[in-house]
């Protein structure tokens, strides 16, 4: 089907009547929906941040085998982990806890560890964290969890590689490191709640990390409709319905203004 040529206001109204017909929202949320939190980007706003750091001591396969490798890792860890405590969610955050109480909101299958969704208001049983979450750290050998407080605590008073407490195995954060496989459970969830949407929004996400990036075809393909709001094009504009290149929070800002508008509500 030939899409609808959209500028200027006009995208952002297709995008509100797009979600006000809608009843089972499904949202993909990537890095770009937190850098207006102050959350640098890997890929975007804010990547100089991890220029600091050499990336190839954070692979998982390095992480289990060089104690080196897991001292520079925590390190990082522990200020990115001050960085998330300081920050704030945003309009998009807001904006996504506004249609899960309309009703609206199915998911959230988000990229961010950030736990940002569910400080803004979206109940954590809605929120699929697929590359895991900062607040939690499991014991690789005998699967004991922490919070991540204790361990950043244990950290804050000189220990610099931490251990298991229990059976001293390696502790790792409870996140996705690179090449490290996503949980089977949570690619599952993941794919189940894509096929049930009648709207599928990609939000602040370059879409280039796979498996996840793959759930945009799925949805389509279901017959939901889809939206991909990004500063830059990504792999998976093509199957879109309605593509919007802008800074994500203001774009979010401008549509929930045409919804509001649309539905006769006030935020």
């Amino acid at each position: 089907m030939k899409k609808e040529k959209v500028s200027g206001k006009n995208k952002f109204e297709q995008a509100g009547r797009m979600i006000l017909s809608a009843e089972k929202i499904v949202a993909f949320t990537g890095a770009g929906t937190s850098t207006d939190s102050g959350i640098p980007d890997y890929r975007g706003i804010g990547r100089d941040y991890w220029t600091k750091y050499d990336l190839k001591d954070f692979t998982f396969h390095q992480f289990l085998a060089s104690e080196a490798a897991r001292k520079e890792c925590w390190r990082m860890e522990q200020e990115f982990y001050e960085l998330v405590l300081r920050s704030e969610p945003n309009d998009i955050h807001y904006a996504l806890a506004e249609l899960e109480r309309a009703g609206k909101l199915l998911s959230i299958i988000t990229q961010n560890v950030d736990g940002l969704h569910q400080k803004s208001g979206n109940s954590p049983e809605k929120v699929i964290e697929i590359h895991g979450s900062i607040f939690t750290v499991s014991c690789l050998q005998c699967f004991k969890k922490y919070s991540r407080e204790e361990i950043y605590q244990r950290i804050k008073s000189g220990i610099d590689v931490p251990y298991c407490a229990f059976c001293y195995g390696i502790l790792k954060s409870d996140t996705i490191s690179f090449s490290q496989p996503l949980l089977p459970e949570i690619c599952a969830r993941s794919l189940g709640t894509t096929l049930q949407s009648d709207l599928f929004i990609v939000i602040g996400s370059s879409l280039l990390v796979q498996p996840a990036a793959y759930l945009v075809t799925k949805a389509k393909e279901a017959g939901a409709k889809v939206i991909i709001l990004n500063f830059s094009p990504t792999p998976y504009d093509f199957c879109a319905d309605l593509v919007i290149y802008e800074n994500a929070c203001r774009a979010m800002v401008e549509i929930m203004k045409d919804l509001h508008t649309r539905s006769g509500s006030s935020r």
